[in-house]
């Protein structure tokens, strides 16, 4: 009785919080600060791809594997930049370390322009905040 029981918890909260976190359905973003590109993954094929803008010198874009850990949709703004104060827009935040977050930004040029954020076109912005739940694996690399 107690294995049935514990088994329709284990279906119960796998069919509750998706297939994702079984390696189903698995959703990943890869930044690339060297061509300047992120790449979304669904079931590890390609599904979108477009520029980013990455830290510029002395503000560098941290590197590793992270997860997005919390998302503000539109009305996202900076509590740091501009400096005193903040105000920042960053429409369709996902900060995955720390101050970090990928979000959308009016201007995103072929160099690296951002405080460190990952910055990216707001229709991409957009787009991958609805394609990415909380906890999905970011990679930002070089």
């Amino acid at each position: 009785l107690m294995f049935y029981k514990k088994l329709t918890v284990f279906i119960t909260a796998f069919i509750a919080f998706g297939f994702s976190s079984y390696g189903y359905a698995k959703k990943r973003i890869v930044v690339d600060l060297s061509d300047h590109r992120f790449y979304a993954y669904n079931n590890g094929k390609l599904v979108r791809s477009g520029l980013i803008s990455g830290g510029s010198k002395g503000r560098r874009t941290v590197t590793g594997n992270f997860r997005i850990q919390s998302k503000k949709g539109y009305n996202c703004f900076s509590s740091k930049y501009p400096r005193p104060t903040g105000g920042a827009h960053m429409p369709y935040c996902q900060f995955f370390y720390k101050g970090y977050a990928i979000h959308g930004h009016r201007y995103v040029p072929r160099y690296h322009a951002s405080h460190g954020c990952v910055r990216m076109g707001l229709n991409d912005a957009r787009w991958i905040y609805s394609f990415a739940p909380t906890g999905t694996e970011i990679t930002v690399r070089h």
